[in-house]
């Protein structure tokens, strides 16, 4: 009898163990949108979005978050079921009382349902690696990005920070212990300087419990004073080409302003201090490349990267004769 209550009681143990409900505390960030931001909320399908009577949210209501000024964004944390899957968005007030307010899907979340009203999509994991700041895609002008996300575990779990890596362009750099800033599980680092063009940062999180998670981003870096938008490439197909730059030289006074072409005769543009320039160039069959030039009052010149356009001659049949007997 004794055997049998303790099988029932392993067994019993087993299905409530099966049954347990896990939970992940995810912390949201947002970076103010609007100007004059005087507060921000994040509603979603967990707080019966704010709540909000049409459209607007109480100034004290369930939803505010917090902002942090090392971080120069709102935060809120909140406890979500593990498998569950939300919809959210942000809302800001833009007065005291909150009678001016704006909707807006979150910027750093790719997951977005465009046939519900462009809201924010979250499926809750036991691991997680949320809202990478520079998002896919982005045009960096900073030569030393700093790189942000958030990373959770499951209760109970916790993620081996001496285990997770972030890898830029292939190649580990640094692990995720002593840059996670702690009650946030927000995850801050400044990768090294780098060179402008493409870059892919790879992150890797591993938890105590086995559960692993990889994300990845692609950002291109053009920073300096002057530095090109437009990214070189081998396989430009046709004979003219819209570049872009920018000047950045709101320090000085400039004199002059010069777009330079191998083998062509130079451009001069009007020169202001800081501005996005963007020219329609000609381009010749095999490599094309391009430095913006800029003197300033004092007869000092800078000038940027080079920029490289391949124009691939193309390529046609050689005719050849045979004769056979």
């Amino acid at each position: 009898m004794k055997n049998l209550l303790k099988t029932l009681f392993f067994v019993l143990a087993l299905v409530l163990h099966s049954n347990a409900q896990e939970y992940v505390n995810v912390t949201f960030r947002h970076y103010p949108i609007g100007t004059n931001v005087v507060r921000a909320f994040v509603p979603g399908t967990f707080n019966n979005w704010g709540p909000n009577s049409s459209g607007r949210i109480a100034v004290n209501a369930p939803a505010l978050m917090m902002y942090v000024d090392s971080l120069g964004c709102y935060v809120k944390t909140i406890r979500l079921k593990v498998g569950d899957t939300h919809s959210y968005k942000f809302h800001e007030h833009l007065n005291g009382d909150g009678s001016l307010w704006q909707w807006y899907t979150d910027p750093l979340n790719p997951l977005i349902n465009y046939n519900d009203y462009n809201n924010s999509i979250l499926n809750v994991k036991k691991a997680m690696i949320f809202e990478i700041s520079p998002k896919n895609g982005t045009i960096v002008n900073a030569p030393r990005p700093k790189l942000e996300f958030g990373v959770f575990a499951a209760e109970g779990d916790s993620i081996l920070t001496d285990q997770s890596t972030i890898s830029l362009d292939g190649t580990p750099i640094g692990i995720f212990a002593n840059h996670i800033i702690p009650g946030l599980s927000i995850l801050s680092y400044h990768l090294p300087r780098l060179s402008n063009g493409s870059h892919q940062i790879e992150l890797k999180m591993t938890t105590k419990k086995g559960e692993t998670v990889t994300e990845s981003v692609n950002i291109i870096v053009a920073a300096g004073d002057i530095f090109f938008f437009t990214p070189a490439t081998d396989s430009v197909w046709a004979g003219q080409r819209v570049i872009r730059w920018r000047v950045n030289m709101g320090y000085t006074k400039l004199h002059s302003l010069t777009l330079k072409q191998l083998n062509s005769y130079p451009i001069t543009l009007l020169a202001e201090t800081e501005k996005d320039y963007e020219y329609r160039v000609s381009l010749n069959f095999g490599e094309n490349r391009y430095v913006v030039s800029a003197m300033d009052t004092a007869g000092i010149v800078t000038e940027s990267d080079t920029l490289k356009l391949v124009y691939p001659r193309p390529q046609k049949p050689q005719p050849k004769i045979v004769f056979q007997s």
